[in-house]
Parts: structure tokens; sequence; C-alpha cells
């Protein structure tokens, strides 16, 4: 099945995230590094460690605790590592 059909059964006009993306594009041989920002991956993960960054300077420690819970990043480790690499 070539890519752009891969992509189109799978996700139909959804932004998914980069390591969904990552594994599909993986699955049919294609560099998801040449294709990024081209409008379908969702970048969720940085967008929440920039804002997560704007509480942490204003000090707003509970909301970061109510959201990490919320949108489900305080059970992922990914989040963590990549927030810990930054």
């Amino acid at each position: 099945m070539e890519p752009c059909y891969s992509w189109r059964w799978a996700y139909q006009e959804a932004k998914v995230e980069f390591d969904d993306a990552r594994k599909l594009a993986q699955s049919v041989g294609l560099d998801l590094t040449k294709e990024w920002n081209k409008g379908f991956i969702l970048e969720e993960l940085i967008d929440m460690l920039h804002y997560f960054l704007l509480l942490w300077k204003d000090g707003k420690r509970d909301d970061m605790r109510r959201i990490l819970s919320e949108k489900g990043f305080g059970d992922k480790e990914i989040f963590y590592k990549v927030a810990q690499a930054i």
C-alpha cells in the first residue's frame, strides 16, 4: 500500500501525535523527519512543555499538577524525559 493511502486509511484528515505518525511512516519506509512541519503532525507534547514553562515561571504549581492529570501527561514517562532533556 502506498504511504499516502495508508495515512488516509488510518487517519483521514486528522492530526496525530508524532510517535503514531512515525510508526506508520516507518512501516512503509518513509523518513518522517523529512515531512516534519508540513501540517499533519500534532506537536502537542512540545506545546504542553512550553505551556508548563510559563506556568512554572509564574509559580502556578497547582495548575501544573491539575493539567498533567487532565491531559494524561502525568502518566507518560516521555513527557518527563523530553522535559529533562530540554
